[in-house]
């Protein structure tokens, strides 16, 4: 089949969406996997926070309301809201 000198085969363009959409799967999942990782290095660090506070002071807070913030910021951002195709 052949559309404005191109040769079109009619399976090569499911086959590479659907390699588009395991490759931006893949993106979304270790964005997700870091934001995880994250909050939990956040959690260690809030279970810890008396010791930290004798030895950063006040800084040990703001360590702690960074890596929440950042761990937030990349769980959302792997989410997706879109259904996923059949």
């Amino acid at each position: 089949m052949e559309r404005d000198g191109w040769k079109c085969y009619p399976h090569a363009h499911s086959e590479f969406t659907l390699y588009l959409l395991i490759m931006n799967d893949n993106e979304k999942s270790r964005s997700f996997m870091l934001g995880n990782i994250l909050l939990g290095v956040a959690l260690i660090l809030l279970l810890n926070i008396g010791a930290l506070w004798e030895m950063l002071g006040a800084a040990s807070m703001g360590l702690w309301v960074a890596l929440a913030a950042a761990g937030a910021y990349f769980l959302m951002s792997g989410k997706d809201d879109s259904p996923k195709s059949p």
